[in-house]
């Protein structure tokens, strides 16, 4: 029953998110799901932020930043966590930790990428990727979230360098060609 009610809460916040700004205001749902969380249980959900653990100060969290969350409970928290996760687990990664975190793993194959990254300060705009063949285009959030979870045991292949068909117009000056093992 206390699983149901977690989730019955997790629900109604992430739909709350859901609703336009001028229906509910980010600071007040943050607040209101930390809040609403701890004040049903004694001993509510362990909460990890960016691989941090967390104790529920989720007021300063804006939830424009998450790009990904993760929600384990019962067995599988346990296993994942320990006695930490009896309670269930809440994990949220937010959208710079999971680019720098991607950006750390990738300048590891490549000294080229590390170094347009340290000289432009992490900043990519004019970087593309390419994995398998295919361009990784779409909103920022769908890149970083494919970028991030990219296990290194898959990459097969990565390669940074400049874009040779780059003419100054829409297409990226530089590529990162990345190929995934089958």
């Amino acid at each position: 029953m206390r699983a149901l009610t977690i989730i019955f809460y997790l629900f109604l916040s992430i739909g709350a998110f859901a609703q336009g700004k001028d229906s509910v205001r980010n600071d007040t749902l943050i607040a209101f799901q930390c809040h609403a969380i701890a004040s049903i249980y004694q001993n509510p959900p362990l909460c990890i932020i960016d691989n941090k653990i967390s104790k529920h100060d989720l007021d300063s969290l804006d939830v424009n930043s998450i790009i990904k969350l993760v929600v384990f409970k019962d067995k599988e928290a346990i296993k994942k966590y320990g006695s930490k996760g009896k309670n269930g687990v809440i994990v949220i990664t937010t959208k710079t930790f999971a680019i720098n975190y991607y950006q750390k793993k990738f300048s590891a194959l490549s000294a080229k990428y590390a170094t347009y990254l340290a000289e432009n300060h992490n900043n990519e705009e004019d970087i593309g990727y390419i994995v398998n063949g295919s361009p990784v285009d779409g909103k920022p959030e769908g890149r970083i979230k494919i970028l991030y979870d990219f296990s290194m045991d898959k990459i097969k292949y990565f390669n940074f360098m400049e874009n040779p068909f780059y003419n100054g117009g829409a297409s990226r000056k530089y590529i990162t060609v990345i190929t995934t093992k089958k």
